[in-house]
C-alpha cells in the first residue's frame, strides 16, 4: 500500500523535498546573516531614510549611548 502510493506520487515527493532544501538554505541563511549582525532583508546599505523598515534592522547608536551612560 505504501510502495504503490510513493509509485504513484514519486514525482510530487521529489519536487517537495527539492522545495525543502531549498526553503532550508534560504532559512539558514538568512539565520546566519542575522547572526552576524547583516541585515535579513537583503542588500540594505545603510540608509535607513527612505526605508520602510526604519529603525527596526539596525540598532539606535543614540539609545545605545544611553544605555551605556546610565
Amino acid at each position: 500500500m505504501l510502495l504503490h502510493f510513493i509509485g504513484d506520487h514519486i514525482g510530487t515527493i521529489i519536487v517537495l523535498a527539492i522545495l525543502m532544501i531549498c526553503v532550508g538554505a534560504v532559512v539558514r541563511g538568512m539565520i546566519k546573516r542575522k547572526k552576524q549582525g547583516k541585515s535579513v532583508c537583503g542588500g540594505c546599505s545603510g540608509s535607513c531614510s527612505g526605508c520602510p523598515m526604519c529603525g527596526r534592522c539596525h540598532a539606535n547608536p543614540e539609545k545605545e549611548e544611553r544605555k551605556t551612560e546610565q
